[in-house]
C-alpha cells in the first residue's frame, strides 16, 4: 500500500551540503506500491536561505539533505490520499497554501500539516507548533485510517487518541518566541498522570496562560509602539498573554467541573491576534474519548 512519512529533524542536524540546521525542520516523503519515493519540504528560496521572511520554495530532496531525523512516522494510507498529497507536493497553491515564506505563520511546519490535511490525515486542519520538534507529539497522535477504509495502520507508536491536558503542558502561540508550561491549579480536584486536569475555563492570563518570551504580533500596542519607534522594524516585546475568552471548542464528551475537560486539540486565542495550541499536554497516558 502506499505511505506517507513525516520526518522532523531537530536543531543542529547535520546537512549533505555541509553545515547545519539553525531552525530544524519538517517535511514529508510519499511511497508509492512499487516502493519508488518522493519527498516534499518548504523553506526560503535559494537566495534567501536562513532568512525568516523570505519568498518560498518546494524542496524535492530534504530526506537526501538531512542525515538523521529526530522523529519519523510512516503511516499507509489509500491510494486516494496519496494522490492528494502528491499534487499538493507538486502544486502547493492548488490547495491555497502562500509560496510567501514566513516563519511565524507559513514555515515547513505549516506546509506539512497542510499536506496532511490534504491527505485527510488532519481533519482539524491544525496548523502545527513553532519548532518542528515541538510537533512530535501531535504527529504521533495522527490517527492512521482503518483497515477497513482500505488503509493500514502505522508503524510507530500513537493510537491517535485524543489527550487530555493537564499541569505544565508545553503551549506555543503562533506570535510567541518561546514555549510556555501551562498552569492549572487543582480547584477541580481531579488528577490525570498525577497531575491536576484541566478544562476550558483554564484560560487565565498568567495563572493559566504563562509568557511566551516575546510577542512578535504587530496589534499588540507594546509591539506596535516599539516598531514605531524603531522606524517601522518588527520589535518584539515581553509578552503578556491577554486570553479573554475559553478555550475552544474543548471536549463536551467529559465535563470537568461542569465544563468541557481540555484535549490537545483544543486552541485559545490571545486578545492580540495569537493563536494559542496545546504542543504537548503534559502527559499520554490518559485519553479522552
Amino acid at each position: 500500500m502506499p505511505k506517507v512519512t513525516v520526518n522532523i529533524a531537530d536543531r543542529g542536524t547535520e546537512l549533505a551540503s555541509g553545515g547545519t540546521s539553525s531552525t530544524g525542520h519538517m517535511w514529508y516523503e510519499l511511497t508509492d506500491d512499487q516502493g519508488n519515493t518522493s519527498s516534499y519540504g518548504f523553506a526560503p528560496d535559494e537566495e534567501h536561505h536562513g532568512s525568516p521572511f523570505a519568498p518560498g520554495q518546494r524542496y524535492r530532496t530534504d530526506s537526501s539533505e538531512y542525515k538523521t531525523t529526530a522523529y519519523s512516522r510512516e503511516i499507509e494510507i489509500s491510494q486516494a490520499q496519496y494522490d492528494a498529497m502528491q499534487k499538493f507536493g507538486e502544486d502547493p497553491t492548488s490547495a491555497g497554501f502562500s509560496m510567501r515564506y514566513n516563519g511565524l505563520t507559513n514555515s515547513c511546519i505549516d506546509f506539512t500539516w497542510k499536506a496532511l490535511e490534504v491527505g485527510g490525515l488532519n481533519p482539524s486542519g491544525y496548523e502545527g507548533a513553532l519548532w518542528p520538534t515541538h510537533n512530535i507529539s501531535a504527529v504521533k497522535n495522527i490517527k492512521a485510517p482503518a483497515p477497513a477504509g482500505g488503509a493500514g495502520g502505522a508503524s510507530s507508536s500513537g493510537s491517535g487518541a485524543i489527550s487530555h491536558v493537564c499541569n505544565n503542558a508545553v503551549l506555543m502561540c503562533s506570535f510567541g518566541m518561546a514555549p510556555s508550561a501551562m498552569g492549572v491549579l487543582p480547584l477541580n480536584r481531579m488528577m490525570t498522570s498525577n497531575q491536576p486536569a484541566a478544562n476550558i475555563m483554564d484560560h487565565i492570563p498568567i495563572v493559566n496562560i504563562r509568557p511566551f518570551g516575546m510577542c512578535t504580533c504587530p496589534a499588540n500596542p507594546t509591539v506596535a509602539a516599539a516598531t514605531a519607534a524603531a522606524l517601522g522594524v518588527l520589535t518584539p516585546m515581553p509578552c503578556v498573554p491577554a486570553t479573554t475568552a475559553p478555550w475552544m471548542p474543548g471536549a463536551p464528551t467529559v465535563m470537568l467541573g461542569n465544563m468541557p475537560a481540555l484535549d490537545n486539540t483544543s486552541k485559545l486565542m490571545c486578545m492580540w491576534g495569537g493563536l494559542i495550541q496545546v504542543s504537548f499536554p503534559g502527559q499520554v497516558t490518559e485519553h479522552i474519548p
